[in-house]
């Protein structure tokens, strides 16, 4: 997943949102988790903020290359996890 400047483009903040909702449930970190909105508010960047505490990098709120390298990593990490267990759901859903 290449970086992009998130500031101004609601599908990529929306992207970013949902890879770090998906983060908090898959660590269980309550931090991460927001509304998928696509914008980049207070909750977003006090999410970034938190992911950047939890993996060493500067306090800054804003997604630089290294944030989203990061986060993009751990998403794959997640997914790639998922992918190869399924989803577990508590309840039997039909679709």
């Amino acid at each position: 997943m290449a970086y992009v400047d998130f500031t101004d483009d609601r599908n990529n903040i929306r992207r970013l949102q949902v890879m770090l909702r998906s983060l908090s449930r898959w660590m269980g970190e309550a931090s991460l988790n927001m509304a998928v909105s696509g914008k980049y508010d207070e909750r977003t960047a006090h999410a970034v903020m938190s992911f950047q505490k939890m993996n060493g990098l500067p306090q800054t709120g804003k997604v630089d290359y290294v944030t989203w390298n990061e986060i993009a990593a751990m998403y794959r990490a997640y997914d790639d996890v998922l992918g190869q267990t399924g989803c577990i759901c508590p309840f039997p859903t039909t679709l």
